[in-house]
């Protein structure tokens, strides 16, 4: 019965907030004529503004495809560029690329319109536009321009600001040492190989209840307690790169210890070896 009545509840909540997010935008950003005139169009732009409603449709998902996809990888191209300025390396581990999606999708569906407009009212009939979105307003029941800049400044601008400091994460790892950038960090962290003390498999990670989740990655322990996970900000792997993993046990000089999860592995061993 719960989780039934919690279904119920989770099907109604998004029609409940679609509602109150429109009751909200008619009440704080009501519907203003640039025309000065709020009444209804004669016939003949009716009918010519629905066949705009579909142009516009059409470009706005043209305008905001190339934003987001321009967007994302720039975002792309400028971690690479990051981890290749550390100069030649075995191996280069970046960051899962989810992460470069969140602010190009939400800059796309704030500023497609924007963009769209801008591009219209340079190449159109200015008083046509204006009697347009007079009239596109009125469908909606509020200013959707307004609405949409307000979205790009309180959702697309933060996320976009917390992804900046995101562009240079990274690890690199060279022939005498690792160099790792994490989030917001100046320059990159070196960790010499010299200083390994300890390096373990771990298999992934359980949950609150219990539940063991498949994130296999290898973890490195040094001197100073410092650990490095080869899994940081990436994406669940269910398998180590062999390759990775003959060159870390023949830089570090350290056999590798297996465990089930990070929680797992002891705070101090007596000597290294497998478990």
């Amino acid at each position: 019965m719960n989780s039934a009545w919690l279904g119920l509840v989770g099907r109604a909540a998004v029609p409940a907030a679609v509602f109150a997010v429109y009751a909200v935008l008619r009440r704080r950003l009501p519907v203003r004529s640039r025309e000065n005139n709020l009444a209804p169009p004669p016939p003949e732009l009716l009918d010519s503004f629905r066949r705009t409603r579909w142009y516009l449709g059409i470009a706005l998902l043209g305008v905001g495809i190339a934003l987001g996809l321009s967007l994302y990888f720039s975002l792309v191209a400028l971690n690479q560029h990051y981890a290749d300025a550390e100069g030649p390396a075995r191996f280069q581990l970046l960051p899962t690329r989810v992460i470069w999606g969140f602010f190009p999708a939400f800059a796309a569906l704030t500023l497609c319109w924007e963009i769209a407009l801008a591009l219209w009212s340079f190449a159109g009939d200015r008083a046509y536009i204006s009697q347009y979105l007079d009239w596109s307003d009125q469908q909606a029941g509020f200013d959707s321009t307004r609405a949409l800049r307000w979205l790009a400044l309180l959702v697309a601008l933060p996320i976009g600001i917390a992804t900046a400091p995101a562009i240079p994460m990274h690890s690199t790892l060279h022939d005498s040492e690792l160099q790792v950038r994490g989030y917001a960090s100046i320059a990159p962290t070196i960790l010499r190989y010299s200083d390994v003390r300890r390096v373990f498999q771990v298999a992934g990670f359980r949950d609150r209840s219990g539940k063991m989740h498949q994130r296999t990655e290898i973890i490195i322990e040094f001197q100073d307690g410092r650990r490095w996970h080869s899994g940081e900000n990436r994406e669940f792997a269910l398998g180590i790169d062999p390759a990775l993993a003959e060159f870390l046990m023949q830089r570090t000089g350290v056999v590798t210890e297996y465990f089930d999860t990070e929680a797992d592995i002891p705070a101090q061993t007596n000597a290294p070896g497998n478990h």
